[in-house]
């Protein structure tokens, strides 16, 4: 399978960018500012997050390497996207924090376009480990 263009791998590393700038803005301050006011849960989700900002930075300088970063980023908004958002959607549900969630959860759509599916599948087929 032949490498995407540098196109594609610019758009990728402007994926990690964002991810790793917005996510920093966003959340570093609650690390090292008043995490210990939040509820466990939410400091879990505050740290999980920074971890992410911070392995996204990493995707700027090997951004094929790092797809599995944007995989997850991808995955898990799919994931409350389809089993949260859309059953208080079609219920009518929809309150102002919902709204504000499905807001940035969309900021993935462009990260579907942008990620290649193609070469990821043919080198994770191609590179796979052995079982024992």
């Amino acid at each position: 399978m032949k490498t995407p263009s540098l196109l594609r791998l610019s758009l990728l590393r402007l994926c990690y960018l964002l991810l790793a700038v917005g996510l920093a803005l966003q959340f570093w301050p609650l690390l090292f500012g008043p995490i210990s006011a939040l509820p466990s849960a939410d400091t879990t989700v505050v740290a999980m997050l920074c971890g992410l900002s911070l392995v996204s930075f990493l995707g700027l300088i090997a951004p094929l390497r790092m797809l599995p970063v944007l995989l997850w980023e991808i995955v898990w908004k799919a994931t409350w996207s389809l089993s949260v958002a859309l059953p208080k959607w079609l219920a009518g549900e929809v309150d102002a924090r919902l709204l504000e969630n499905m807001f940035a959860v969309s900021f993935v759509i462009p990260f579907l376009l942008i990620f290649p599916w193609r070469y990821f599948a043919a080198e994770l087929a191609a590179n796979r480990d052995r079982w024992r």
